[in-house]
């Protein structure tokens, strides 16, 4: 029973003290204090008054306990509070501790607990509350026919039993790269928004992908998203060896998590591994930006978005040419239009960057410099396509306007190896993900090979022109506002001389409530 229970993630454990019947419930995190306090005052108090009407009045003080426990725990999950609840069935104790400050990093001495003595048949009536909420787990079990040894025999069993108590939904976001970590902060905002009777489990995976401080740790800082639960620490490498590390350690804290649903996001090597190793397993799993198509399979990331499109069990689509892209491979029954998170984020954060200011803000005023980034292999890994890029951002930078390059790390060793500068260009480090919004939204026009960046380009009505021949983004291409030059010089040339004649844009990108609109999509697939 304590196994079931464990896998059942009700944040708490079940010890079996000696060779007693009795059993002491300690350390249960806020929602599962919730479930055991509910099982007593929706099920037996009314039960022992219909049935035992003459033993309902002596089990007043007992009810007026778990009343005050249940009033209490209530309280602390809408406050939003971190801590444990303690029940002791030996001594009918009980003990709520509030570990809100020490879960923050405040170390204080004391920390705020209440504690109480339950009445005598405290200790029996919790005996049968946990028999009762270990019947609906077995009853939830055998309804959706669940073997609790698979991972994927736990998640049908909290699927089964959530429509009876506040049962936790355990979703699992696989990220590793720059992009990810932006999408992944609108979810945990709206995570966080979410009613206090929802009950929600997030789980933060980091690849390790991208491992550079400035291209990681900084974006979990700004964004206040929460630290990682597991860092597979793969780092860099070849396609191969990286995706394999991946779903070599990947795979086991699946298994040991065992979640309701495994969010991916984008389209890198960290999605493919996510939605192959939830596929093998059998666990749910949803793709943020599904149905994007460049249709060039020799781009690494058509393959991954392609293949986590076809084994992923919910496609949460950005556009309605997305949807229509999933309609024409046949995948259009797992689809669901969101809306774009990327749009929610500039939304959200865009403010914020420009009342930061800092040193870019005042070195770069708006409309008076073109920012640009280059990162794509197809562009660094190419040192004919590399050279005509750093020769038409030099000469625009001596010509039209000075060019703003925050130079991402694979692209300066490409750069250092083969001996290219750009002496009229500004390299710069990589910027923070606020810095990069700042820029962006101030720039007179952006040259990239960013599927990120060209969007988010579209969103502050700032002329694109993408240094690919193709673009999954195709929405942006309207009125001229994105324009497709591949590594040409002259075709870069050609198009930044006609930037003027850009727009107008449109509204294609949703109503910045795609975060909602993903936990919605993912809560009913999981329900249902």
């Amino acid at each position: 029973m304590t196994y079931h229970l464990r896998r059942l993630r009700l944040h708490g454990m079940i010890e079996r003290i000696s060779t007693s019947d009795r059993y002491r419930l300690t350390d249960l995190g806020p929602r599962t204090a919730w479930l055991f306090t509910r099982t007593y005052s929706r099920i037996l108090r009314p039960g022992i008054g219909t049935i035992l009407p003459e033993v309902s009045a002596s089990t007043r003080p007992l009810r007026r306990s778990f009343d005050q426990l249940d009033r209490a725990v209530k309280s602390w999950i809408e406050e939003g509070k971190i801590g444990s609840l303690k029940l002791d069935s030996f001594t009918s104790s009980c003990q709520l501790q509030d570990l809100t400050s020490s879960a923050y990093g405040n170390r204080i001495g004391t920390r705020p607990t209440r504690s109480w003595n339950g009445p005598p048949g405290f200790a029996e009536t919790m005996g049968i509350v946990r028999s009762v909420v270990l019947g609906i787990v077995y009853i939830g079990s055998s309804l959706g026919g669940a073997d609790f040894r698979s991972t994927r025999g736990a998640a049908d069993c909290r699927q089964a039993t959530r429509g009876f108590f506040f049962l936790i939904m355990l979703i699992c976001s696989v990220v590793g790269a720059r992009p990810q970590f932006v999408k992944l902060a609108v979810i945990c905002r709206a995570l966080a928004g979410r009613h206090a009777s929802e009950s929600w489990d997030h789980k933060i995976v980091h690849t390790g992908q991208h491992y550079d401080p400035a291209l990681s740790d900084i974006f979990f800082e700004e964004l206040a998203i929460p630290q990682p639960d597991h860092h597979l620490e793969v780092g860099s490498g070849s396609h191969g060896p990286q995706t394999g590390a991946m779903l070599e350690r990947l795979e086991p804290v699946l298994v040991k998590e065992k979640p309701d649903c495994v969010l991916l996001y984008g389209d890198t090597n960290s999605t493919l591994a996510g939605a192959l190793v939830a596929a093998k397993l059998g666990l749910t799993s949803a793709h943020v930006e599904s149905g994007l198509r460049s249709y060039r399979r020799a781009m690494p990331e058509e393959i991954n978005r392609v293949v986590a499109d076809h084994v992923c069990d919910l496609l949460l689509c950005p556009t309605a040419l997305a949807i229509n892209n999933l309609r024409s491979e046949g995948l259009e029954r797992r689809a669901v239009l969101t809306g774009d998170v990327m749009y929610d984020a500039s939304i959200a954060y865009r403010e914020r960057a420009e009342k930061r200011g800092g040193r870019l803000a005042e070195a770069w005023k708006a409309g008076e410099f073109a920012l640009a980034t280059v990162h794509r292999a197809e562009n660094t890994d190419n040192v004919d396509c590399l050279r005509d890029i750093v020769r038409a951002l030099d000469r625009i930078s001596r010509t039209d306007v000075p060019v703003v390059w925050p130079v991402h790390p694979r692209t300066k060793k490409r750069l250092s190896e083969i001996g290219l500068s750009a002496e009229s260009v500004r390299m710069i480090a990589p910027v923070s993900y606020l810095d990069m919004l700042l820029l962006e939204s101030r720039a007179r026009f952006i040259l990239t090979d960013s599927g990120g960046v060209q969007k988010e380009a579209y969103f502050f009505q700032v002329p694109c022109i993408t240094l690919r021949d193709e673009t999954e983004w195709q929405e942006t291409l309207a009125n001229g506002c994105n324009v497709l030059t591949g590594a040409c010089e002259e075709k870069i040339l050609a198009a930044a001389d006609d930037v003027t004649s850009a727009g107008p844009w449109t509204a294609v990108y949703g109503d910045g409530n795609a975060g909602n609109a993903i936990l919605d999509a993912v809560q009913n697939r999981v329900a249902g």
